[in-house]
């Protein structure tokens, strides 16, 4: 709440345009096999949140999605929850945030970003996707 003049102006935070991204952060030495969707839910005690602005690195995903240079992720790393509309859509990736999955009403649709543009990109805005932060 700020007060000014005798006049309440209510300030509100809109999680609308925010995307929650989740860093998974047991060690091959804690969890030595490779995380699914089902084992990265598993161990929350194994999480951390970061709210980030609704950058266009979705959008890239987005129309990217479904292309030809498909690669099969086999080991979660991080988790973004996406809210869209009414829905929340889940994009999954990797410790090098290169290979994506996105789930969206029950269908998973996949990308492989070959030249690492997405992963340079939030690594240079936010020292949260880096190993040292």
């Amino acid at each position: 709440m700020f007060f000014s003049c005798g006049s309440v102006k209510s300030i509100k935070n809109n999680n609308a345009d925010k995307i929650i991204a989740i860093k998974f952060m047991g060690t091959i030495h804690t969890f030595p096999s490779t995380l699914d969707e089902k084992s990265f839910w598993g161990y929350k005690d194994e999480h951390v949140k970061l709210i980030i602005n609704q950058d266009n690195f979705i959008g890239e995903i987005i129309k990217n999605i479904g292309t030809e240079n498909y690669k099969n992720l086999n080991d979660i790393k991080y988790a973004f929850l996406v809210t869209n509309s009414s829905t929340i859509d889940t994009l999954y990736s990797d410790e090098d945030l290169k290979d994506w999955t996105l789930k969206r009403k029950g269908k998973d649709y996949h990308y492989y970003d070959e030249e690492g543009k997405l992963a340079k990109s939030l690594r240079q805005t936010y020292s949260f996707f880096s190993d040292c932060w």
